[in-house]
């Protein structure tokens, strides 16, 4: 009898089979069932250093993604806590091969479990030790060859049975900023410059160093002293004084043989180099802060300079400027704010500046903010914080 009606035992298999009833002949089979339904992928979370993300129902793949770039290569810390209902988890680099997934959960749920994925309990755990939920401590290490692939880390949870506690991912410790390159002779060298003008204080008693608040990533820096035109100027090569001014001994002061008409003349700054590690290849945040009742107005130059070693002085090197008359430096970015803080309001004041490109041709200011108090009634103030990006000028001394 010829076999009309047959199934392929699966898709692997080279053998075929009928059913056969006894008086019924042979019998129809079912034709394939409809394939698995495709796993939902839900929205990809952004993940920033040391944050939380707390979440409820979930069904479906669920991605964290937390951005490495300008970080230095090293070991990633994450948490995912409280995890009652299982779920798979796996990390890895964005672009790359995605590893084999981790299995976390209570083995209140087995039979869901063994029904959804086929896996049996020997990866979940009792309640009983683990009343909150299942937690587990994993690492991600970067490296050069995942960072040549990618600069994102991705968290991949796979949740085939609906979640219903608030699990949460965190992101532990992260690798710290990457340094900025050091200098190289006749290269660039970024030099920060701040300078108080006219610091006094509301209530008319003695101002002090400690009223302005100067810090570069962290750092605090003090002005030498509450003279007016006083300030401090960092140079990001080392903490080795090796640098001079060629022809010109108070650097940015003004030459009668220069046209341009800014140029700085500050005899209370105090140049200090400061190491590469101190700030960052990406961006870098400098902040100026008016402490209650302080008033001043301060100038603000982030610029970056050529250097070259001195003609003359073995060892030593030379930020050039336009007072060096040595060549025309045009390719050095500097950027002055002015800000005065108002003596009638008594409350803290601060401009922050965002900055990149440190020792390389040209500086980026990526941002530049000014938090104060604006009086709206009387007895009344509402916090601003105003872009003053725009306020910024291009010299190029």
């Amino acid at each position: 009898m010829a076999i009309t009606d047959i199934k392929k035992l699966n898709v692997r298999s080279p053998y075929y089979i009928e059913v056969v009833n006894e008086y019924l002949g042979v019998v129809p089979v079912d034709p394939d069932p409809d394939p698995a339904p495709e796993i939902p992928t839900l929205s990809t979370e952004t993940l920033e250093c040391s944050q939380s993300f707390i979440f409820g129902g979930l069904v479906g793949i669920k991605k964290f993604s937390l951005d490495t770039t300008d970080k230095q290569l090293g070991t990633y810390n994450f948490t995912i806590a409280n995890a009652k209902v299982p779920i798979k988890y796996r990390v890895y680099t964005e672009g790359d091969t995605a590893p084999a997934y981790t299995t976390i959960g209570l083995d209140n749920w087995t039979n869901e479990w063994l029904a959804a994925t086929g896996d049996n309990a020997s990866s979940l755990s009792p309640e009983s030790s683990n009343p909150n939920g299942v937690t587990s401590n994993f690492i991600y290490t970067t490296d050069a060859a995942t960072s040549a692939i990618s600069k994102n880390i991705i968290i991949e949870l796979f949740a085939p049975i609906a979640t219903s506690n608030n699990m949460n991912v965190t992101s532990v410790s992260c690798q710290p900023a990457e340094v900025a390159p050091a200098p190289n002779v006749s290269d660039y060298v970024t030099v920060v410059t701040v300078v108080n003008s006219s610091l006094t204080r509301f209530n008319n008693s003695t101002p002090s160093v400690n009223d302005v608040e100067i810090t570069l990533n962290g750092t605090q820096y003090t002005l030498p002293d509450t003279n007016n035109q006083s300030g401090i100027r960092l140079i990001a090569d080392d903490a080795t004084p090796n640098y001079a001014v060629l022809s010109n001994n108070n650097p940015y002061d003004s030459q009668s043989n220069v046209s341009e008409p800014r140029y700085w003349s500050y005899t209370g700054l105090i140049p200090q180099e400061i190491s590469p590690s101190i700030v960052n290849s990406g961006i870098n945040e400098l902040k100026i802060k008016s402490l209650t009742g302080a008033q001043f107005t301060v100038y603000i130059r982030i610029a970056n300079h050529p250097v070259s070693d001195h003609p003359t002085i073995s060892g030593q090197k030379v930020i050039n400027h336009k007072g060096d008359g040595v060549f025309d430096i045009y390719v050095s970015q500097a950027f002055t704010i002015q800000l005065m803080g108002n003596r009638n309001v008594p409350s803290e004041e601060e401009v922050i500046v965002k900055f990149s490109g440190v020792n390389q041709q040209y500086v980026v200011i990526n941002e530049a903010t000014y938090y104060h108090e604006v009086e709206t009634n009387e007895g009344d103030s509402v916090d601003v914080t105003d872009d003053i990006t725009s306020g910024f000028g291009v010299y190029y001394n």
